[in-house]
């Protein structure tokens, strides 16, 4: 039986050879930048456009 409120545990699992990349983590600190400026705003979604050409996402994601 799992602990907390019903709904709201989730895990993830990433394989690679690669030495671990936290892909979650750096996007969602991309997806909250905290600057407004244009430069920043451009710079933090420009990497966003090519995540369906990196990873299955579902439409939620999208």
């Amino acid at each position: 039986s799992t602990f907390g409120e019903p709904g709201t545990n989730y895990a993830t699992v990433e394989f690679s050879t690669l030495p671990p990349m936290d892909f979650s983590k750096r996007m969602a600190y991309l997806i909250r930048y905290p600057y407004g400026c244009v430069e920043q705003t451009t710079s933090s979604v420009f990497p966003q456009l090519y995540l369906t050409d990196i990873f299955d996402l579902t439409d939620k994601k999208k």
